[in-house]
């Protein structure tokens, strides 16, 4: 096999690595999950910000965004500064489950749209398989929603909500997805919260990520990037805390990626495969900045979604009403609000 070199930055100083002229194997470590690996640390003093791409993604870094990027390039940037500590995950699966929109699925159409369990920023194309103009990543900056219930409202159990970016779901039945969970119980007068970081590729059930502390008000970055239409990595960095991890996982058996959607969601997830009571998170937000296309570079947003459409997506509870709704900021982010909580 013919080597050459590969160079990144250690400690300020140029570092020569031989490696396989191809690529470097990823360095991935086996988590507690059969089939679920996460990406090890970066040696002490790695410079993400010099490093050659096929270093960045030996270490499973999402590829640099072109500082004229601007939101995806500083999202990214204070990502990796924010990073101290990568974590090899501590995985549970949960009865819970992040699924496709349930809405009318007719003709492609831009604007506004409405959907029982999602609340949601959509940029969505006519892709039909996994390939050249086909969604291939999305990332998202967010701060983890509080989770109460409806004021005045005991209901008895746990109220749920999944805030997460994601590819597929609206045109199709299978989600590749990551992001936070902020759930409230009330029963017999006792109250509590619970906060989470979770990975999914529906239909298959989210998997918790039991060792990444996550509380109300911490920022999180979010990134997903597909390998192929079966595997891909996330990226969940708590940017408030330093703490990460780099989860690669596949899809479940027949189930493929075909990349003709980017979302930003607030999720009423499924709780042993019924919609749960949402949690009443107040207000949120999320950037939208950004999602690219299979073999392309270019950022694409809710305010530059090239032939893409951008969708605004209300979510109805079970008598129709709506109850979560989502607005634009400024073309690279989406504000979420919610009245009461969902049943």
């Amino acid at each position: 096999m013919n080597l050459r070199p590969l160079r990144w930055t250690i400690g300020g100083a140029a570092a020569l690595v031989s490696a396989p002229a191809l690529a470097l194997p990823p360095a991935l470590v086996a988590t507690n999950l059969a089939g679920v690996y996460a990406f090890a640390a970066a040696p002490a003093g790695f410079d993400a910000f010099a490093a050659a791409p096929e270093v960045l993604a030996q270490f499973g870094y999402p590829p640099r965004p072109s500082p004229g990027a601007g939101r995806a390039y500083d999202m990214w940037a204070r990502a990796v500064r924010a990073e101290r500590t990568r974590i090899v995950p501590i995985l549970r699966q949960t009865d819970l489950a992040a699924g496709a929109a349930l809405h009318p699925r007719r003709g492609l159409r831009g604007g506004t749209g409405t959907s029982k369990n999602w609340s949601a920023a959509v940029i969505a194309n006519n892709a039909s398989h996994y390939g050249t103009g086909s969604f291939h990543s999305v990332a998202a900056w967010f701060n983890v929603p509080a989770a109460n219930q409806a004021v005045g409202a005991c209901t008895g159990g746990w109220d749920h909500l999944f805030s997460w970016a994601g590819l597929d779901g609206w045109w199709n039945d299978e989600v590749f997805q990551a992001g936070t969970a902020s759930d409230a119980y009330c029963a017999g007068g006792t109250t509590q919260q619970f906060y989470t970081a979770w990975y999914e590729w529906y239909p298959s059930l989210s998997v918790e990520i039991t060792n990444l502390p996550v509380t109300a008000g911490d920022a999180m970055v979010v990134w997903l990037i597909a390998s192929n239409d079966t595997s891909g990595t996330a990226w969940v960095v708590n940017v408030t805390s330093g703490v990460s991890v780099d989860v690669n996982f596949s899809a479940p058996a027949g189930t493929v990626l075909v990349g003709n959607s980017a979302e930003w969601v607030q999720e009423r997830p499924y709780e042993s495969g019924v919609l749960a009571t949402l949690t009443n998170y107040g207000a949120a937000w999320m950037s939208t900045a950004g999602a690219t296309l299979l073999g392309s570079n270019t950022v694409y947003t809710m305010g530059n979604p090239g032939n893409a459409t951008p969708l605004l997506v209300t979510m109805l509870d079970n008598n129709g009403a709506a109850i979560s709704f989502p607005s634009e900021l400024g073309g690279n982010a989406t504000a979420f609000e919610v009245e009461g909580s969902a049943k």
